[in-house]
């Protein structure tokens, strides 16, 4: 199943919704819609919810974390939350779940 990603604008923060599975074919398109929300100049917060991701891989997990590096240095709070089932558990074993879900700003 490709990746879908929908996002929903409350206040001066958006929340991404992904669903659907990230890989090789996916990341670039989650890599371009997270470096767009960390420069909207009127959000300050992006939440990234992973409770219809199937699968990610390796690729998945980068672009999650690129896209805190650019909330980061953009100055905007950052956290995945949701993940489910196989999703947490490759999060967890690449042991970068409390990275990503911890809110940074």
């Amino acid at each position: 199943m490709a990746l879908s990603i929908t996002s929903h604008r409350r206040d001066d923060e958006v929340t991404l919704f992904l669903a659907g599975e990230i890989d090789i074919a996916g990341a670039p398109d989650l890599d371009a819609v997270l470096a767009e929300a960390a420069h909207w100049p009127d959000v300050s917060g992006v939440v990234v919810d992973l409770s219809a991701l199937t699968f990610t891989d390796s690729t998945g997990i980068g672009a999650l974390i690129r896209g805190r590096r650019l909330a980061d240095a953009n100055g905007k709070r950052y956290t995945v939350v949701s993940a489910r089932h196989g999703v947490r558990e490759v999060l967890d074993l690449a042991a970068v779940w409390h990275f990503l879900h911890a809110e940074h700003r």
